[in-house]
């Protein structure tokens, strides 16, 4: 009777179910990083027609380079990030956090003897510091040219952007 309920409800066979639960343990693997990273992988097209084009799908929109040149001043919490980006919402922050982790250019970590975690460059994301420190400076340079006044929210904390 039960096994008919289930049935009804989530349209499966007990069969069904029991087959998906082990192909789940077969696939699970306790590196999650490494999984983040083949989905990933995976999602992404196989040939890309030059470098810029492949490096422009990793880096992809205009939130995930903006977290990337804050966090190449130095590890910050959620709440920090939060402060610096005022404008982008906690959902949207939260998934392009995790997108950056899969694409293994950031790591979430704690600091002994702290209960918040903080995020950080990995070596793969410490290798775009001149990227970011270059994109930074064209638009400091350029915003006047363009009739725009851009923000610094690191400097008006008192963190002044490294090179």
């Amino acid at each position: 009777m039960l096994a008919a309920v289930d049935n009804r409800v989530t349209g499966y066979s007990t069969h069904q179910l029991v087959s998906r639960a082990r192909r789940a343990a077969r696939c699970y693997n306790p590196r999650k990083h490494d999984v983040e990273e083949n989905t990933l992988v995976r999602a992404l097209p196989k040939h890309f027609g030059c470098p810029a084009e492949f490096t422009l799908q990793v880096l992809g929109g205009k939130w995930k380079t903006v977290i990337l040149c804050f966090l190449k001043e130095g590890a910050l919490r959620y709440g920090e990030l939060r402060t610096v980006l005022p404008r982008l919402s906690d959902k949207v922050l939260t998934e392009r956090l995790k997108e950056l982790e899969a694409a293994g250019l950031i790591a979430k970590g704690g600091t002994p003897g702290s209960h918040s975690s903080r995020y950080r460059l990995t070596e793969r994301g410490e290798s775009l510091r001149v990227v970011l420190t270059a994109v930074y400076q064209w638009g400091d340079r350029h915003a006047a040219a363009y009739g725009v006044k851009c923000d610094n929210p690191l400097r008006a904390a008192g963190r002044s952007p490294k090179k």
